[in-house]
């Protein structure tokens, strides 16, 4: 994957940051996603939910945010073991 993932996460050291990405990452090729296709579809559902709105997505859409979703919660537990409160799951630059 060309794009790097970041973990934040408050008292994870560097090296369980990186595994934590590096879970999300493989959860993403297992589903045949880029990381930037998942954060935007998951981005576009989020928006569309705090605006009350309904969401106009296709099933791809819908999979692809809940990959997401899934990526992060992996990353979360290779990294953590635990749901820290600033846990969050970025595209890197």
């Amino acid at each position: 994957m060309d794009v790097n993932l970041v973990v934040i996460a408050s008292g994870a050291s560097a090296e369980q940051k990186a595994m934590g990405a590096r879970a999300a990452a493989h959860v993403l090729r297992s589903a045949g996603l880029s990381p930037e296709a998942a954060h935007r579809a998951h981005e576009q559902l989020a928006r569309a939910e705090a605006q009350a709105a309904a969401p106009d997505a296709s099933p791809a859409m819908a999979r692809a945010a809940r990959t997401w979703q899934i990526a992060g919660r992996a990353a979360m537990v290779a990294c953590c073991g635990t749901v820290p409160a600033d846990f969050r799951l970025l595209l890197g630059p």
